[in-house]
């Protein structure tokens, strides 16, 4: 099985705060399994194109799943389709995913500390979750 890994950074348009810090670049990490990529090229999109072509439109994403075959490949092939064809959806009908799946509880809050840092720790008392620096970058 070949194995391609390949890491980018892009700089933000504007800052992004998150975790207490200020964010101004993003790292990308992309991820290659030949198996799969081969999958895609010679299955999974064929299958899908057909099924588009067959019904003349793009099926739901709530079909997708159903075009997995047994091959290990197959599972990761086809969950990029349905994603693909979920985000499809998703901004066609300008809808955010949160309309597909309501949320059904809080999201618990975290407060970030470093034991790196010589400053005051400041932890929101409503915080379910401390997460404490360690290392650098960790």
């Amino acid at each position: 099985m070949e194995l391609r890994l390949g890491l980018s950074e892009t700089t933000l348009q504007s800052h992004v705060r998150a975790s207490g810090e200020i964010h101004s670049n993003r790292s990308h990490l992309y991820l290659s399994l030949e198996e799969v990529v081969q999958e895609l090229k010679d299955i999974s999109l064929p299958q899908f194109e057909e099924a588009r072509a067959r019904e003349g439109s793009i099926p739901s994403w709530t079909r997708i799943a159903r075009f997995a075959g047994s091959r290990p490949s197959s599972s990761f092939a086809i969950a990029l389709i349905e994603t693909a064809v979920l985000d499809f959806e998703l901004r066609s009908e300008k809808k955010h995913i949160s309309d597909v799946w309501q949320v059904q509880f809080e999201t618990p809050t975290q407060s970030t500390v470093s034991i790196l840092d010589e400053t005051i720790w400041v932890i929101d008392p409503t915080a379910s979750r401390v997460r404490v620096k360690t290392s650098p970058g960790v």
